[in-house]
């Protein structure tokens, strides 16, 4: 199971990652982060969670794929890496993106996850390969759906350098 990270430990990350990711969006490097609204229909995304809850992790194809019963980040949710069905999406995303940060991108994975009653992703830094990332949420069945939460870094001067 992940452990949560602690407020210094976010910090020590902000400060190893903030301006790594330079573009051509004075948004998105000003404030580490970019909101696009209508960026794809959620509907289309949308698809009953697995019966067997987990990680899937898929290859290629719905029927090539690994279940590990416990899934890592949350428990008993259930989470897909390269759910076939999404490939296309991922990759169309990753062009609407290159023209709203007016740098060229590279697919790298996708990722989706399902939350049961009670479950929340706990405050953290994603990895390297989160470099730049796209959250999309596609549906709910919660009177009051909880938000988006990012945190927006904080500002380094000369310590940054460190």
């Amino acid at each position: 199971m992940a452990e949560q990270m602690t407020l210094e430990q976010i910090v020590w990350q902000e400060r190893v990652n903030t301006g790594t990711s330079q573009t051509n969006n004075e948004e998105f490097d000003k404030n580490g982060y970019l909101v696009l609204r209508n960026l794809w229909n959620p509907q289309d995304l949308y698809c009953e969670p697995p019966e067997i809850k987990g990680q899937y992790n898929y290859y290629g194809k719905i029927d090539k794929f690994c279940h590990f019963p416990l899934e890592m980040q949350v428990e008993g949710s259930t989470s897909r890496y390269y759910w076939p069905p999404y490939k296309f999406t991922h990759s169309q995303i990753r062009m609407k993106l290159e023209q709203a940060i007016g740098k060229k991108l590279y697919n790298t994975y996708y990722y989706d996850r399902f939350y049961n009653p009670g479950q929340a992703l706990s405050n953290h830094v994603d990895r390297p390969a989160c470099e730049i990332s796209v959250t999309i949420h596609v549906s709910s069945n919660v009177s009051n759906p909880w938000p988006i939460w990012i945190k927006t870094p904080d500002t380094y001067s000369d310590d940054k350098k460190n």
